[in-house]
């Protein structure tokens, strides 16, 4: 490697198309959340008449996803951590949508709430993961401006649930709701190629300040050698006047006894 050669390089077009990948993912993963939570309002009144439930039951099946995001929230934290951003909020989508889908084959309350339940842990999943891989791909004087924009996804998603709700249910019934909810699922690979898969926790971690702490015109290969270089050239001068003291101190001592 030659002296001009840095050990570390940051192509600013290439952080630039990070940035965008990354918030569109995790902005539409926000989307996908709020598109699933509405919707179940909107069909509590068909599941109400479908399975002849109290307005209670009715009510404790929005509670059993709320709780299910509790515990997907403090389990895929860790795990995201541990095995990198990007594939644990990949996994999240595909539970929250699959179990999103088998909630249209719900044949009575037990099996909806389980299958809503299971889709709660995946949105308390996404919820959390999404905001960090947005947080963690801008400067932190962007920070505040790109998460805003990752809570108008879930903003946009409810309000396309509100907009497709009414004329579904009129076609096609409420199970059809929980059909438009594997559609994430198939939406995953877009992200996959989106972000990519490979990065890993350290990746995450230390991209920011990688990029936020380059030297202007000095590559790190460079400062590190000056450095080096500087600090031998400080221990050498040091030795050179510790030797002359001392064969000073020597030749006074001869001269003394002579």
């Amino acid at each position: 490697m030659s002296a001009s050669t840095p050990l570390t390089t940051t192509d600013d077009s290439d952080d630039r198309g990070y940035r965008r990948r990354a918030l569109v993912a995790a902005a539409v993963g926000y989307g996908l959340d709020g598109f699933d939570l509405l919707i179940l309002s909107f069909a509590l009144s068909g599941i109400i008449a479908s399975f002849g439930l109290s307005d209670v039951a009715a009510g404790s099946l929005s509670t059993i996803t709320l709780l299910g995001a509790v515990v997907g929230g403090i389990v895929f934290g860790a795990l995201a951590d541990r095995h990198g951003r990007v594939r644990v909020l990949t996994w999240t989508v595909l539970i929250f949508a699959v179990f999103t889908g088998l909630s249209a084959l719900a044949q009575g309350y037990w099996d909806l709430a389980a299958y809503r339940f299971i889709a709660g842990i995946g949105i308390g999943g996404e919820f959390g993961i999404g905001m960090a891989l947005a947080a963690e791909a801008v400067r932190a004087d962007q920070r505040a401006r790109a998460t805003s924009w990752v809570g108008v996804g879930f903003q946009l998603g409810v309000f396309a649930a509100a907009i497709v709700s009414a004329p579904v249910i009129a076609l096609w019934g409420w199970r059809a709701l929980f059909v438009i909810g594997l559609v994430p699922a198939a939406a995953v690979r877009v992200a996959e190629s989106l972000v990519g898969l490979g990065l890993s926790t350290s990746t995450v971690r230390t991209y920011a300040p990688a990029r936020e702490k380059k030297l202007s015109g000095w590559p790190l290969g460079q400062s590190t050698s000056a450095g080096s270089a500087a600090m031998g050239s400080a221990s050498s001068a040091a030795g050179t006047a510790t030797d002359s003291a001392a064969a000073g101190s020597a030749g006074s001592a001869a001269a003394g006894s002579a």
